[in-house]
């Protein structure tokens, strides 16, 4: 499974650059928090500022947080996965599901689920689809 960034706004680029401040199991830590605060920072008056304190709280100092905020490489990074999910796959929304080249959009249930009366895979039986059988 391979998380990629895909800011659809510039504040959402900022939570992604805040993100990758950190490394290993802290990322996937901080981008928890961030997708469930989510509605605070990214309404908040400053949403720089509500990204900071978020930040603070993980452990980041300011000197850190200004070094990754401003890394051009990083941001190149993520602005050109984003271009290449929205070209090769013309992923569009968040989240977006892509299972052995196929584009599944928008959040796909866990459980298989009803669409008119047809019985649509969900996010299990499309990954049990590609596991050896036991």
């Amino acid at each position: 499974l391979v998380f990629r960034d895909f800011p659809l706004d510039k504040v959402a680029l900022s939570a992604a650059r805040l993100a990758h401040c950190v490394q290993g199991d802290a990322y996937f830590n901080l981008l928890d928090v961030l997708f469930r605060s989510q509605k605070d920072w990214a309404q908040a008056s400053d949403p720089e500022l509500a990204l900071r304190q978020i930040g603070r709280t993980a452990g980041l100092e300011e000197a850190v947080m200004d070094q990754c905020m401003n890394d051009q490489a990083e941001l190149d990074k993520i602005v050109a996965r984003f271009k290449e999910a929205n070209e090769k796959f013309q992923v569009s929304s968040t989240p977006t599901f892509i299972i052995n080249g196929e584009v599944h959009p928008g959040g796909l249930p866990f459980d298989d689920f009803d669409v008119d009366g047809k019985l649509q895979p969900g996010f299990a039986t499309l990954i049990k689809g590609f596991l050896p059988a036991q």
